[in-house]
């Protein structure tokens, strides 16, 4: 199928874990945009939000439609649905409770409630709002990182007994701005410790934890509508079951090029999780499969040649 103005949704088979075979709703919106149309030359000075576009609220109008009358799990969109939808859609976009502080989430709990009732009629606005204020909170933090390494390592002071949680799926948001500095702050610090210890010098880690922040500011700059959409219906579509999921047009083409195996590569899935990749799956046959060190959920912190690296 051509890329058209339409939108097209189809049902497919789906690997569960890649372990067993169950048949899920799989959701294509085939939009009439070029790929990339949206993406930005040059790095901004500041964030432009983005924002729903008319064949997304019809594609979205169509997918609650047929998640409601032909998923096989009886699922009305209620005010509890909206709660859920707005938790995970947090967890998707912050899962690591590093960007938004406790009051950034209670101020967007005003539309926790309301979410469902806008997803049945298209109106995708509260979502887009969403998404765009994490992405400023992670372009600020970014910026903080990026300023404490041009102060210079040099003045982190490593003598204070500190410690830092590394998983913070299960953390409470902090409270407010100052809390949050104070937990970069530590974060910063362990990223640096953690290179010091391989005996990388100072100039070194400055270097390349330049690189890693720039990166990610870079991403989050280039930001588009798609990526919200996608984030969003993902985080909908999920509240049926979880491999029910939506493809944007970019994912699609990558999902078709995985499932008949002729992608060049390591034969891995990959997510961006904060600084680091996060391998999602592996593609059966492939390399990383066949190799076997690899698994889904590992992080991968750094690339080199050798063949156990991962």
């Amino acid at each position: 199928m051509t890329i058209a103005e339409k939108t097209s949704i189809r049902h497919a088979p789906f690997r569960t874990g890649w372990m067993g075979v169950c048949k899920a709703l799989t959701v294509a919106l085939l939009l009439s945009a070029p790929f990339g149309a949206q993406a930005k030359a040059a790095e901004p000075e500041t964030y432009t939000p983005v924002a729903p576009t008319i064949d997304q609220a019809r594609a979205n109008i169509l997918i609650a439609r047929q998640l409601q009358f032909t998923h096989f799990r009886d699922l009305g969109i209620s005010d509890k649905l909206s709660g859920d939808v707005f938790d995970a859609y947090l967890n998707y976009l912050d899962g690591q409770r590093v960007y938004l502080t406790g009051s950034d989430v209670e101020a967007l709990k005003k539309v926790k409630s309301r979410l469902g009732s806008a997803l049945k009629t298209g109106q995708l606005q509260p979502g887009f709002d969403i998404y765009n204020l994490v992405q400023q909170r992670v372009i600020e933090r970014l910026q903080f990182a990026l300023d404490t390494l041009d102060a210079g390592i040099e003045n982190l002071t490593f003598t204070s007994d500190e410690s830092i949680l590394l998983d913070r799926s299960e953390a409470e948001w902090e409270p407010d701005t100052q809390a949050l500095d104070k937990l970069w702050n530590k974060r910063i610090k362990n990223a640096v410790l953690a290179q010091r210890l391989n005996g990388t010098d100072d100039d070194a880690i400055t270097e390349s934890l330049k690189r890693r922040y720039e990166g990610q500011l870079k991403r989050a700059y280039q930001a588009r509508s798609e990526d919200a959409f996608q984030a969003y219906m993902n985080a909908f579509t999920g509240m049926w079951d979880p491999h029910t999921s939506y493809f944007s047009p970019r994912t699609s083409e990558n999902f078709n090029i995985n499932m008949s195996l002729s992608l060049e590569g390591i034969g891995a899935v990959l997510q961006a999780d904060n600084e680091y990749t996060k391998v999602v799956r592996l593609v059966p046959g492939g390399p990383a499969s066949k190799q076997g060190q690899l698994k889904p959920a590992d992080r991968i912190v750094s690339v080199a040649q050798d063949a156990k690296s991962r």
